[in-house]
């Protein structure tokens, strides 16, 4: 495989499945609605889930010695044959699984390709990208089956691979390097912004009364026009032009904005995607929704690279923008890309340190800017690098209300903070260690950390101190942070009550609001780096 690639496989380190096993079905637990069977030579594992069965899982240990500290993909392919929609498309309906256990805590990694979930399809790659930790349990399982739906669907052909993803070569004992203007910048205390056509003035001034310091500009153009280059350009024109009309306020209020490609060219992929071939050399291989097309297709890639050129030209000489946001919650956990998300934003940086030498470039982690991702993320070697991951542990609690948890929110039943979340205790102890993978990082390399979003849907219990919670951690280590979001919308609102059905901000300051003009008070421009 091409350098350019940047991911690199190695062997395949075990097969649970194939024509090389003599009995491909020993040590899997069944149940009754599971069985093997032989097609063309091929066992294949059929699992069954009649109306009145809710779930039916099949389970395979594995030893994960051979594993720890490296990345690796299982893959298996999946045909599956009238599997209902289940209400849960993210993770319900056809299940291909891994869990790990760490600290007493279950881990789980799991495809992330709704399109495989429900339907009707024949033999299709699916697969899971991982890095195994150092201290895990010796035992996992590997789960397969249906969940939450009926139907049918077999597997076959698993296997584990060993694979490196884009290193940059480093000298030893690496050191991240700042310049002067870089070290003379004081923390950055601030929030995201709203979409950024409906970011006004006003808005602006009113960060000013809170002594926010930054703004985290959000260049989101719409999933309808991202595929369309000549639109995208349009959009992005159209959301630089507002900020250049709002620069003066933002000198004014002495409010440093970061420039975020919060949508970059192509976006995600907007259904399951068929590239490449699958282990019979015949059927297709998915890529997930979660994948950027510029990770796949040249003509995003080439007009990423652009657009960043232009930016880095236009805004070379005002200071007041004082960092570039490279990519905005890249994930390429689930399905082997063309292009590294790493590499990608290495060439961008490459791109914009032509233009301009001192910039803030912000890098961001895998799997949708994860902390836990920071182990395998190695620094560029360039100066002025920031890295940045986005913080909303436990998800079930921050994103309470949306999608399948609404009516349990409305209905009270989801704990508050501090409360019990997968099996475990969440605090502010909890909060460190979910958020030390980033902290090691920091001290290994004398990085420079940023929070560029984190959160609490704001009817959520305890959110103020969640909020407290959180911030403290990032003041304790030095890391700036904007929180998300600023009057974008009304549920991650600190400007509206707790009660959901208020639809109009409160005339007085709610406790999150409060946390965050306490935390604001301390900018000083220039005073704390």
């Amino acid at each position: 495989m091409s350098r350019k690639r940047n991911v690199f496989f190695t062997a395949v380190l075990s097969l649970l499945c194939s024509a090389a096993t003599a009995a491909p079905e020993a040590g899997w637990r069944l149940d009754k609605n599971a069985k093997w069977e032989t097609e063309n030579g091929k066992k294949i594992l059929t699992v069954s889930a009649p109306e009145a069965v809710s779930q039916s899982f099949q389970i395979q240990n594995i030893d994960m010695t051979p594993y720890i500290g490296k990345d690796i993909l299982l893959k298996v392919d999946i045909r599956a044959n009238d599997v209902k929609k289940p209400k849960n498309t993210m993770y319900h309906g056809v299940k291909f699984m891994l869990i790990l256990r760490q600290n007493g805590r279950k881990q789980y990694f799991e495809t992330r390709m709704t399109g495989l979930r429900y339907g009707t399809y024949n033999w299709t790659t699916s697969q899971i990208m991982l890095s195994v930790p150092e201290n895990i349990a010796k035992n996992a399982e590997l789960v397969v089956g249906l969940q939450n739906t009926s139907g049918t669907a077999a597997f076959r052909n698993f296997s584990i691979q060993e694979f490196k993803h884009y290193s940059p070569e480093l000298p030893e004992n690496f050191r991240c390097e700042y310049t002067g203007s870089a070290k003379s910048l004081p923390i950055l205390r601030g929030v995201m912004s709203p979409q950024p056509l409906k970011l006004k003035k006003e808005d602006v001034t009113e960060l000013g009364r809170w002594k926010a310091n930054a703004m985290r500009y959000q260049l989101n153009v719409p999933r309808s026009l991202a595929g369309d280059p000549a639109k995208y350009r349009n959009w992005m024109e159209r959301c630089l032009k507002n900020l250049d009309n709002l620069l003066p306020e933002f000198k004014k209020q002495n409010i440093y904005v970061i420039l975020d490609m919060h949508t970059p060219p192509g976006g995600r992929y907007g259904k399951m995607q068929l590239l490449g071939t699958a282990s019979d050399g015949k059927r297709v291989q998915t890529t997930p929704q979660s994948a950027f097309r510029m990770f796949f297709e040249d003509t995003y890639k080439d007009l990423y690279l652009a657009c960043w050129k232009e930016i880095a030209e236009r805004y070379k000489d005002q200071d007041i923008i004082v960092a570039y946001d490279l990519v905005n919650e890249p994930d390429q956990s689930m399905s082997m890309p063309k292009y590294d998300y790493l590499w990608l934003q290495e060439q961008a940086a490459n791109t914009i340190r032509k233009i301009d030498p001192e910039k803030l470039l912000i890098v961001t982690c895998d799997e949708w800017a994860k902390a836990r991702t920071f182990p395998k993320l190695r620094p560029l070697p360039l100066k002025n690098i920031l890295y940045t991951f986005h913080f909303y542990q436990p998800g079930e609690y921050t994103h309470q209300g949306i999608a399948d948890q609404f009516k349990q929110a409305k209905q009270g039943k989801i704990n508050g903070y501090p409360g019990k979340y997968d099996g475990y205790w969440f605090d502010r102890e909890q909060m460190r260690i979910s958020m030390k993978p980033v902290r090691d990082f920091q001290l290994k390399y004398g990085a420079k950390i940023y929070v560029g979003e984190f959160s609490v849907i704001r009817f959520a219990k305890g959110g103020a101190q969640y909020l407290e919670d959180a911030i403290s951690l990032f003041e304790e280590y030095g890391w700036n942070w904007t929180y998300h979001a600023f009057r974008e919308w009304d549920y991650w609102s600190v400007e509206h009550s707790d009660d959901i059905n208020d639809t109009v901000p409160t005339k007085q300051d709610t406790d999150r609001k409060k946390v965050l003009l306490r935390y604001s008070q301390k900018n000083k421009l220039g005073s704390d780096n």
